[in-house]
């Protein structure tokens, strides 16, 4: 088997064992060959059931209508071909979400509560409800939906996004200029969690 770095290694296998993928999903995310991928996860096999339902998506995935094929937004032509930071999509995300925000009547208030550790706290006008919200930037791989790590750095340590320190994620993607709200307890217990279509824009949320 191709040698692979101990981190690779036990990501592979977690795809496996807490999101339950696919070969060809966990290739995608990791990058390792389907023959290391076979090598290494014979130990943990999916079960007949599973396997079955992987290959229906993978028969969905496969035909060309079924695709995620993204219209590029005009505002990806304003980077093309620049090399992005980490602090430079930190804020190119919240920027665009403050805007949509702003768009929708929202409050943004920051630093009201002490030791808060979301990016944006909310709330309307006149409400005694506070939203907290953490801001994402989105990635994908070829015909992949778009996808963020929800894990945050801080102080040296990983930390998992759960309802301790935030109720939304809200995840950007430039590609499409497109934010997806996601209540954060779909998120957690995941490393990296997919942009479904149904959290497209889905502010509503954030009033419910």
């Amino acid at each position: 088997m191709k040698k692979i770095s101990h981190e690779t290694r036990q990501e592979a296998i977690r795809l496996r064992v807490e999101e339950r993928l696919g070969i060809d999903d966990i290739k995608e995310r990791t990058g390792l060959s389907v023959g290391t991928l076979s090598m290494l996860l014979r130990e943990y096999p999916l079960s007949r059931d599973e396997v079955r339902d992987k290959m229906s998506q993978s028969s969905r995935r496969n035909n060309p209508l079924r695709k995620y094929n993204p219209s590029p937004a005009k505002l990806v032509a304003l980077v093309e071909g620049q090399e992005l930071s980490t602090a430079r999509k930190g804020r190119i995300a919240e920027a665009a979400v403050a805007f949509r925000l702003a768009l929708m009547g929202y409050e943004i208030l920051r630093d009201m509560f002490e030791g808060n550790r979301t990016d944006f706290t909310v709330t309307r006008s006149g409400s005694d409800k506070y939203v907290r919200l953490q801001v994402k930037w989105a990635r994908r791989v070829t015909h992949g939906r778009p996808f963020f790590d929800t894990r945050n750095g801080e102080h040296g340590k990983i930390r998992h996004l759960n309802r301790q320190y935030c109720d939304f994620v809200v995840s950007y993607d430039l590609e499409t200029d497109t934010a997806y709200v996601i209540p954060v307890q779909v998120c957690e217990g995941l490393t990296n969690k997919s942009c479904d279509e149904q959290y497209v824009e889905s502010w509503y949320l954030l009033d419910h």
